[in-house]
Order: structure tokens, then sequence, then C-alpha cells
């Protein structure tokens, strides 16, 4: 995802997928072509699902104080 400006975060994930995107994109219609155009065509691509947020109910606003200094 390196070099692909739209995507803001990428993250390895665990389920019915591989791949988690994070994409920004100023309405539907460009987020549609860089979906169909770039994310698409990208190699061992043959499965792709879309899910957008309609509504931010709680923002993330950094760890709690109580967990940011613990390690696994």
């Amino acid at each position: 995802m390196i070099g692909l400006d739209e995507v803001v975060a990428c993250y390895s994930i665990a389920g019915d997928a591989d791949f988690l995107l994070q994409v920004v994109s100023p309405d539907l219609d460009a987020y549609a072509d860089f979906a169909m155009s770039t994310l698409r065509r990208l190699p061992r691509i043959k499965e792709m699902q879309t899910t957008f947020v309609l509504k931010e109910i709680k923002a993330f606003d950094g760890l709690p104080l109580r967990f940011a200094g613990k390690r696994t």
C-alpha cells in the first residue's frame, strides 16, 4: 500500500479477510474509480468488500493512561 496516497492505514487481520484498508476519498465516485482502477488490479486480489462510515460515534483520542505504558 506504499505509494497509494488514498490508503491511510493497512492492517493484516484474522477472519474472513486478509487485510483491512482505511481509504480516504473526496466522494463515492472517486472511491469507486480508485477501487476499480487501482485496488482491484493489484496482484493476487481475487475478492474485495467495501464498507463505509455513515457517522462517527466516538473518535479515537489516544490510549487511556492506564494502557499507554503497558507492554505485552
